[in-house]
């Protein structure tokens, strides 16, 4: 929520989009990794770098579902869903940092973080992209144009 288009992330770059989610319930996850003591809330869709290599926070063994009660928490006045923040990133990687607390308690990885892959997750120009908008525009061309709805 408090990064803005223009500043500079640690392993990403350059923020250059910034998006503002509405999320259910189910879509929601706490993630501490234990070792940074950073603790989140966070879409289980994100992609996570663990010891294993990257998986989506919701198999992540360091992820749990949030609560109703955590999730009325985060509801703002006049909302019917949490929102969520998420951004693009030159190198398309972020990494996030420890908590003040956990850097001031001394965890010995606090001045690492966590890397997350921001929401593209990939240059447009990769060859994955691209066959992902073929793949995509190829679904559309196959859909009755009265199920798009307006």
């Amino acid at each position: 929520e408090e990064l803005r288009l223009g500043d500079q992330v640690f392993h990403g770059g350059r923020v250059y989009s910034r998006m503002e989610f509405e999320a259910p319930l189910s879509e929601l996850y706490h993630y501490g990794d234990g070792e940074t003591k950073t603790d989140l809330i966070i879409a289980g869709r994100h992609a996570v770098h663990e010891a294993d290599g990257w998986l989506r926070v919701r198999n992540s063994k360091n992820a749990k579902k949030i609560d109703q009660d955590m999730y009325q928490s985060l509801l703002k006045p006049g909302q019917e869903f949490v929102h969520v923040f998420d951004v693009d990133v030159e190198a398309h990687r972020l990494v996030v940092a420890p908590s003040k607390q956990a850097v001031s308690e001394g965890s010995s990885h606090s001045s690492q973080g966590i890397l997350f892959s921001d929401y593209s997750e990939f240059s447009p120009q990769h060859d994955i992209v691209r066959r992902q908008d073929q793949e995509l525009l190829e679904a559309l061309r196959a859909s009755p144009t009265d199920e798009i709805l307006v």
